[in-house]
């Protein structure tokens, strides 16, 4: 399992979630959605990069951190990410 950190944020009707780290980024009609349709896009990431065999070495890189579940850190509110907070992502 993999920890990316998520920002989020509202404009109109419409919510952003991204991960400065990674450089990824989606939206979605609810925060919900936009951290769920992010989630995606960094899984189809790590697969391309899981398939060039770069996959662990990369998010080294990029401080994206693979270990047990933290004390707590993506709790916000009702369990969402929130600005700026860790979420977890199963990558492998």
């Amino acid at each position: 399992m993999a920890w990316i950190r998520i920002h989020t944020e509202q404009d109109g009707d419409l919510w952003s979630a991204y991960c400065d780290e990674l450089g990824l980024a989606s939206c979605g009609a609810t925060e919900d959605k936009a951290i769920a349709n992010l989630k995606h896009a960094v899984i189809a990431y790590c697969r391309v990069l899981d398939k060039r065999g770069i996959l662990e070495e990369t998010l080294k890189k990029k401080d994206v951190h693979f270990e047990p579940l933290p004390p707590h850190p993506h709790k916000v509110g009702q369990g969402k990410a929130g600005f700026g907070q860790l979420s977890p992502v199963l990558v492998a």
